[in-house]
C-alpha cells in the first residue's frame, strides 16, 4: 500500500512537469521532484485522505482528483508564472515529435488508470467493479466528443485533440469514479455499506469532528440502508 501511495505521488509531479517542459533544464527537474513531492504533495494528501480536516468537513476524495490533479494543476500554473515563457520557436510549433508514440502513451495512460481508480479499494468488490466501467465510459465519451468539437471547428479530426480529451475524461471522473452506478445511488460514500446499520467512510470521519454529533446522526440518515419490510 505505501509503493501504491507512493506510485499517487509520482504520477502528479509527472503531470506537473508538463507545466514546465521547455521551460526548465533537467538538473534543475532533478532538484525540483524531491523537494516538490516533501514540501506540497503531502499538504493536499494528509488533508483529504487517511481522515484529514477536509475529509472531516465531507470532501471526497476516490482516486486523486484534488490530491493530485488541483495540486498538479496550481503548481504547474505557479511554477510556470515564475519561471516564464518558453522559448519562441517551442511557442509557435508545439506539435508531438512522435505520433505513434504519442497514441502508444495515451494508450498505457488510459490502460494505467483503470489500475489505480479499480485498485483504491484495495479489493475486488462493487466499488471497484464501478470505478473501471466509469472510467471507460467517461473518457471513451470525452475522447468523442473532443473528436466531434474538432470536426465542427476545423472541419477534420485531430488525433493529438483526441488524446487531450482521453486525458481530460480521465482526469474528471477521478474524484469519485465509483459514484454514478446503474442504481442511481450518487456517491461511493453513500453506497459502500453493505449491512444494515453499517457506516460509510464519511461518517467515520465525522466522529473525530467537533461537530460529529449533529454531522454523524445526519450521514446515518442519508447512507444507512433502511430496514426491510416485515
Amino acid at each position: 500500500m505505501v509503493y501504491f501511495q507512493f506510485v499517487f505521488a509520482a504520477i502528479t509531479v509527472i503531470i506537473l512537469g508538463g507545466a514546465l517542459l521547455g521551460r526548465m533544464n533537467f538538473k534543475a527537474w532533478m532538484l525540483f521532484v524531491p523537494l516538490w513531492m516533501t514540501a506540497v504533495y503531502p499538504v493536499g494528501a494528509f488533508l483529504i485522505w487517511g481522515g484529514g480536516w477536509l475529509a472531516q468537513q465531507g470532501a471526497v476524495d476516490y482516486s486523486g482528483g484534488y490530491v493530485i490533479h488541483v495540486a498538479a494543476g496550481i503548481s504547474g500554473v505557479v511554477a510556470a508564472a515564475v519561471v516564464g515563457p518558453r522559448l519562441l520557436k517551442d511557442r509557435l510549433e508545439n506539435n508531438p515529435s512522435n505520433l505513434l508514440m504519442a497514441i502508444a502513451g495515451g494508450g498505457l495512460l488510459w490502460l494505467g488508470w483503470n489500475g489505480f481508480n479499480g485498485g483504491d479499494p484495495y479489493s475486488a468488490n462493487a466499488d471497484a467493479a464501478a470505478a473501471v466501467l466509469n472510467t471507460n465510459l467517461a473518457t471513451a465519451t470525452a475522447l468523442i466528443v473532443w473528436m466531434m468539437l474538432d470536426v465542427f471547428m476545423t472541419g477534420k479530426s485531430n488525433v493529438a485533440g483526441m488524446i487531450n480529451g482521453m486525458i481530460a475524461g480521465l482526469i474528471a471522473i477521478t474524484p469519485e469514479p465509483a459514484g454514478s452506478t446503474a442504481s442511481g445511488r450518487s456517491s461511493s460514500a453513500r453506497w459502500r455499506p453493505s449491512s444494515p446499520g453499517s457506516r460509510c467512510d464519511t461518517c467515520r470521519a465525522s466522529t473525530s469532528s467537533r461537530r460529529s454529533t449533529t454531522r454523524l446522526a445526519s450521514c446515518t440518515r442519508t447512507c444507512s440502508p433502511a430496514p426491510s419490510a416485515a
